[in-house]
């Protein structure tokens, strides 16, 4: 079984927990998307992320490296790379399954973020984690499609 969700899908199950990510991801554009080269090598490199028509969205520049790694093989994760060394702002990351976008579905979002040579994909989910913390501890959330929502601390 594919356990995988669109956004809108999380946003349904567990609304405070996707309005915890969407806020934390639109406090700053500079977040970090890893994907996995054909030699089975990580690559990780900058990106933009955008909530549209209930998914989540990011770009790349279409000769990119990490396009040609999506192309191949969808696997990514996404950290929202917080600025705050407090954690005060969450520190999310996201497990998926890259998508790319259709041109005549993401031509506004690439004028607007990577310009015409970029290529835009939706990202649907297979995991989330949201570190914060919480009363000195960590506060660890996860949730998935397949394990549901769980929490836990570390001192």
């Amino acid at each position: 079984m594919n356990h995988v969700v669109y956004w809108h899908d999380f946003e349904d199950v567990e609304p405070k927990l996707a309005g915890v990510c969407r806020e934390s991801f639109l406090r700053h554009p500079h977040h970090v998307l890893a994907t996995i080269r054909s030699s089975g090598a990580p690559r990780v490199g900058g990106t933009n992320v955008f909530f549209n028509d209930g998914h989540l969205w990011f770009g790349a520049t279409r000769t990119s490296g990490r396009v040609r790694d999506l192309r191949s093989r969808p696997d990514c994760a996404l950290h929202s790379a917080p600025l705050d060394k407090d954690l005060v702002i969450p520190d999310i990351q996201i497990d998926g399954l890259a998508k790319e976008a259709p041109s005549n579905l993401a031509d506004k979002w690439l004028s607007d973020h990577e310009g015409d040579d970029g290529v835009a994909f939706v990202m649907d989910i297979r995991c989330v984690t949201v570190l914060s913390v919480e009363s000195s501890a960590l506060r660890i959330e996860t949730w998935s499609p397949r394990d549901g929502y769980n929490v836990k601390f570390l001192k």
